[in-house]
């Protein structure tokens, strides 16, 4: 049984094979930005085209469009999605498969919210892609950036939960005038270092952006897998994985 699976995209669209529990295949198709919606849309239907026949699957699958920001960049998602959906069907004469990425992400051991660089470390892994010492060392470098941001949400968590235990003590009946005052007054200080902490957490974020960006980068050159390419290949286990327990 040989699958082939699309992780549309009106930029880079990834796509994978996978015949016999193998990956056996996979690239990505990128119309040029210059050109017109229309001429894009028409390029990438050709390019989907030329998959399909050059693999040629037993099975196709994709990735099912998912509430995106911005009604225009929807509208043009829906749009490369619809080429995908009726090349497809044109070439196996049957329904697509789509899934939402939280259901193929927990066929490979992932959260719903899971990163790219997560997603392109579990394909690395299942297909051996890596040594287990370069995945291990990935893994770890990813485990730092995180530490690094979990430092910092778990001071402005502690700040906002001595806040709302102060305000509670309040509005006790019983607390003194002299104690309200102080439990004010330690309000205010602690207000002070929360919007000092979540500013600190801005430039935090965008670092940790950089970094994880960084490590997807680095796994790519290391192993061919992108972002675009390990989505695809994360659909096409959910896929397989459907296909046998329909057996």
């Amino acid at each position: 049984m040989k699958t082939l699976t699309f992780d549309t995209s009106s930029s880079i669209t990834g796509w994978s094979v996978i015949e016999d529990d193998k990956l056996v295949d996979y690239g990505v198709i990128q119309p040029l930005e210059k050109m017109s919606i229309a001429q894009r849309l028409y390029s990438f239907g050709n390019e989907i085209e030329k998959v399909l026949n050059k693999t040629k699957p037993d099975d196709v699958a994709m990735e099912e469009v998912v509430q995106v920001q911005g009604v225009s960049t929807m509208r043009v998602l829906a749009r490369f999605n619809g080429v995908a959906l009726y090349k497809s069907y044109n070439y196996q004469k049957r329904d697509i498969d789509l899934y939402e990425p939280a259901l193929w992400k927990s066929n490979m051991g992932l959260k719903g919210n899971a990163c790219k660089t997560l997603i392109q470390l579990a394909v690395c892994k299942k297909f051996n892609l890596l040594s287990e010492e370069r995945i291990n060392m990935y893994y770890e470098m990813y485990d730092k950036v995180e530490q690094e941001q979990d430092l910092i949400k778990s001071k402005i968590s502690n700040i906002k939960k001595d806040i709302q235990k102060l305000k509670l003590q309040m509005k006790r009946k019983t607390i003194k005038q002299e104690d309200k005052d102080i439990a004010k007054n330690h309000i205010d200080n602690y207000s002070e270092d929360l919007k000092m902490f979540e500013k600190e957490e801005k430039i935090i974020k965008k670092r940790i952006k950089k970094k994880i960006d960084q490590i997807s980068i680095d796994i790519y050159s290391d192993s061919g897998i992108d972002d675009n390419i390990a989505d695809a290949i994360g659909i096409n286990v959910a896929f397989n994985a459907k296909l046998k327990n329909k057996k």
